[in-house]
């Protein structure tokens, strides 16, 4: 088994709505474009376009998750964008 280097840490845009961070290790370093697929409070879904190819990518802010304001939002469903 050969190893290889992991990309260079990128930070991304943080979503628009609740600005969740975006860090991420991309093989490519010019990005071509950035779709939100899910902006919730604390999670954040995008589809990344690279010279390399396209990816999902996931990102999950856990201590904002264990914020009471964000608790007191779990029960209702979060709009999706679409």
């Amino acid at each position: 088994m050969k190893r290889i280097e992991s990309p260079g840490l990128q930070h991304l845009p943080k979503g628009r709505l609740w600005r969740v961070a975006l860090p991420a290790r991309i093989a490519g370093q010019v990005i071509e474009g950035l779709k939100t697929l899910e902006d919730p409070p604390f999670y954040m879904r995008s589809q990344i376009l690279t010279e390399a190819g396209s990816f999902l990518h996931e990102s999950l802010d856990l201590t904002r998750f264990c914020q009471p304001w964000v608790q007191l939002l779990l029960p209702f469903r979060m709009p999706r964008m679409g």
